[in-house]
């Protein structure tokens, strides 16, 4: 196969993964090569790529892109590329990152002597390259999570780049990247003054994607203090007030949920939760409740005009009256059940008396 241009090849030894990688924005400051191979093969799924890659070789046209420092070449994009090689060639690798040899194929001599050098396109620095990973990664078919690109537009900005040619270069006319970007700014703060951490999310994932959604609403912006804040336009990198730490501690812990705290992120889906959110934060006695029990469909209740809730607690009731009475012949004899049943009858025959009273007059 005819080699591209401005393509040159490389020693696995002297290539490394990418420290200042978006995508390792959750592993310590000072993560070692290791670390970060680790990370890659917990969260990336390598083990099909690795059996490709030792079947079907290193496709010479998907080069890594690489920066040259003190004669070694950090890898950009490609990481997960070059971890899949490294776990097959390196036992160091694949022992520390937990590969197990049925993970892994045997390869010839031949095959490890053409994956010891890997394909690379040389750019004098990051900013060279920013232009394409950014439309890449943002807009691009094999996009990040929304995390991954609020960190990498975070990490364009440190760079020099300014948003509106951020914005220009990807073709963000929703202006998405500056959302991601004020998200990446409240989420920070509150890692930094509440007690919520990024890695004691109590979910299946990390949905971000709430979190910077719902900041744009009015409610929740007014609840945290940060509604003189164009949602259009950058955050400053603190935006909530400190009078407001506590809100924002419970939007996090609401969203996310706390292990450590144990509570469960109340979010189930985007739509209806954040809207429904949204409301609750909007009325005392709603957010009173949801306070107190932690249920978002019970709270959202207390948005609604009271002949509307009343309207609701109604029909429920006599719904549940009618299923327990589809099953009243598996009563066993529980005083306490007798109990409640007539504390129902009572309680109707009280809430009766009085709307018929009412209707009289």
């Amino acid at each position: 196969m005819e080699q591209p241009e401005n393509i040159s090849f490389k020693k696995l030894d002297d290539l490394l993964f990418d420290e200042e990688n978006a995508r390792f924005a959750g592993l310590q400051s000072k993560a070692s090569q290791l670390d970060i191979a680790k990370n890659l093969w917990e969260e990336m799924h390598l083990d099909e790529l690795i059996i490709s890659i030792a079947v079907n070789g290193y496709y010479i046209h998907e080069p890594l892109l690489v920066i040259e420092k003190q004669k070694k070449y950090i890898v950009v994009e490609g990481n997960r590329r070059l971890a899949a090689v490294k776990i097959l060639l390196d036992p160091k690798f694949a022992k520390y990152v937990g590969a197990k040899p049925d993970d892994l194929l045997k390869i010839s001599k031949k095959r490890a002597k053409e994956l010891n050098e890997l394909p690379v396109m040389i750019y004098g620095n990051r900013r060279e390259l920013w232009s394409y990973l950014s439309f890449r990664h943002i807009n691009g078919p094999r996009s990040w999570s929304a995390i991954s690109k609020a960190e990498f537009v975070d990490y364009l900005h440190e760079q020099g780049i300014g948003f509106e040619e951020i914005l220009r270069s990807t073709g963000d006319r929703n202006r998405t990247s500056i959302k991601l970007y004020n998200g990446l700014m409240v989420l920070r703060q509150g890692e930094e003054k509440t007690r919520f951490s990024r890695g004691d999310f109590n979910a299946t994932k990390l949905n971000f994607s709430h979190l910077y959604t719902l900041i744009q609403y009015p409610v929740t912006r007014r609840y945290l203090g940060i509604e003189k804040h164009d949602y259009y336009k950058p955050f400053p990198k603190n935006p909530v007030p400190k009078s407001k730490f506590k809100e924002l501690e419970e939007l996090l812990i609401w969203i996310f949920g706390s292990r450590k705290l144990k509570k469960e992120g109340i979010i189930k889906s985007q739509n209806p939760d954040l809207r429904m959110l949204d409301d609750v934060i909007g009325y005392a006695e709603a957010l009173d409740c949801l306070r107190e029990t932690g249920n978002l469909s019970d709270a959202h209740e207390y948005t609604e005009q009271e002949d509307r809730r009343l309207e609701s607690y109604v029909i429920r009731a006599e719904r549940n009256i009618r299923k327990a009475k589809s099953v009243e012949d598996a009563f066993k004899g529980d005083k306490v059940l007798v109990d409640k049943v007539r504390s129902i009858m009572e309680i109707s025959n009280e809430m009766l008396n009085k709307m018929q009273a009412s209707i009289k007059e």
